[in-house]
């Protein structure tokens, strides 16, 4: 087991294991990074515009050796799909009621809270994971799982105190749960 750590091969491994055993019905993925307080991401994948090699080409190496990755056989067969599918401008658009954790964050007064618009969690392990949980929420093609009715990404600042960040996933999730 990995557990989430920052390496893709493992992030794909962990992420597939736990919504395959959870199944959940709401996901907000977050991750850490940048000068941001509480950002949330509207989109997510279309890396690799103007690449004309394969999506491995649009991720920031996990720096394995001289191997760029991630890679087709280094990941499972879903996320592959997912970086193959939305790159070179095509997206997924968030699946969270976005006003709603905007107004329920703002509120705390804690940190800067606002909406990414145009960009994406970027094309490392936070637009890794961001676009597992809004590419999972689209699937529904399984009878036996239920319909996902909320999925994204939040992009937590490096400077957030754990005690405010914690506030403010509390606020998000009952946002969430609201709407």
């Amino acid at each position: 087991r990995h557990d989430l750590r920052v390496d893709y091969q493992a992030t794909s491994d962990d992420f597939w294991r736990i919504v395959d055993t959870y199944q959940p019905v709401i996901l907000v993925t977050t991750s850490r990074g940048g000068s941001i307080g509480w950002e949330i991401e509207a989109i997510e994948g279309g890396h690799g515009v103007g690449n004309a090699g394969g999506p491995e080409l649009d991720w920031a190496s996990d720096q394995h050796g001289s191997e760029q990755l991630p890679t087709e056989a280094s990941i499972e067969p879903r996320s592959w799909t997912a970086i193959s599918t939305y790159r070179q401008g095509r997206t997924l658009a968030t699946r969270l009621p976005v006003a709603a954790i905007v107004k329920a964050t703002t509120a705390l007064g804690v940190t800067n809270v606002q909406v990414d618009e145009s960009g994406t969690s970027g094309n490392f392990l936070s637009g890794f994971l961001g676009l597992h949980g809004i590419y999972y929420s689209q699937l529904g093609t399984d009878p036996a799982r239920p319909d996902v009715l909320a999925a994204g990404h939040i992009h937590v600042g490096y400077g957030l105190p754990v005690a405010d960040a914690s506030a403010l996933i509390e606020a998000t999730l009952h946002a969430v749960l609201q709407a």
